[in-house]
C-alpha cells in the first residue's frame, strides 16, 4: 500500500485517498474493539495486582519488627520461669525492657520527654494539676504513661500531671500587706 501524496500544507490529498468499503470499516472497527478490550483487561488485571500487593503488603508489613521482638519475648520467658533471687530476676527484666526499647527504636519509635517541659496537647495528655516548687506553672510535674512517636508522628501520647501556679493563703496575704 502505499502512502498518500501531501499537498504543500502537509495534509494528506483527498483526491488519492484509499477508499474503505463498509466491509473495510468494519474490519477497523473490530481491530479498534479488540484493542479496547485488551487494554480494558490489561488495566483490570493491574488494579487486581496492585489490590493484591497491598494485600500482602499490610498482612507482612510487621515481619521484620516480630523477628526483631522474638528474642525479647525469649528473655522475658526464660525470666518469667526462673526461680531464686529476686534481683537477678529484676535484673534480667530490665535487660529484657532496654533491649526491646532498642528493638523498637530501630524500628522508628521514640520517646516523648515529658518531665519538666511545656506542656503540648499535641504531646501530652493532661490528668491532673498539682503545684510544684521548682517548675513554673504550665510545665509537665510528673508523667504517669510514657508516650511514643513512630516516625514524627504521635503514637501515644504522654499522660502527665501539669504544674498550676501556688494560690497564697489568704490569711498571709493579709499579714505581707498589713506589715510594711
Amino acid at each position: 500500500m502505499s502512502l498518500p501524496e501531501e499537498n504543500q500544507d502537509n495534509r494528506p490529498d483527498e483526491n488519492n485517498l484509499p477508499e474503505q468499503t463498509p466491509a473495510g470499516e468494519a474490519e477497523v472497527v473490530d481491530d479498534y474493539k479488540d484493542k479496547y478490550l485488551r487494554i480494558l483487561a490489561e488495566f483490570d488485571n493491574m488494579r487486581k495486582r496492585g489490590e493484591r500487593e497491598r494485600a500482602q503488603a499490610r498482612k507482612y508489613a510487621l515481619e521484620d519488627l516480630m523477628r526483631d521482638l522474638l528474642p525479647v519475648l525469649d528473655s522475658l520467658e526464660f525470666a518469667a520461669a526462673a526461680e531464686g533471687d529476686a534481683d537477678a530476676i529484676r535484673e534480667g527484666i530490665d535487660l529484657s525492657l532496654t533491649s526491646a526499647l532498642r528493638v523498637l527504636q530501630n524500628h522508628g519509635l521514640e520517646t516523648i520527654e515529658a518531665h519538666g517541659e511545656v506542656f503540648d496537647p499535641r504531646f501530652h495528655e493532661a490528668i491532673g494539676m498539682r503545684p510544684h516548687e521548682e517548675l513554673d506553672a504550665g510545665r509537665v510535674a510528673e508523667e504517669e504513661r510514657r508516650g511514643y512517636l513512630i516516625h514524627d508522628r504521635v503514637l501515644r501520647p504522654s499522660r502527665v500531671h501539669i504544674v498550676i501556679a501556688p494560690q497564697q493563703d489568704s490569711s498571709a496575704a493579709a499579714d505581707s500587706d498589713g506589715e510594711g
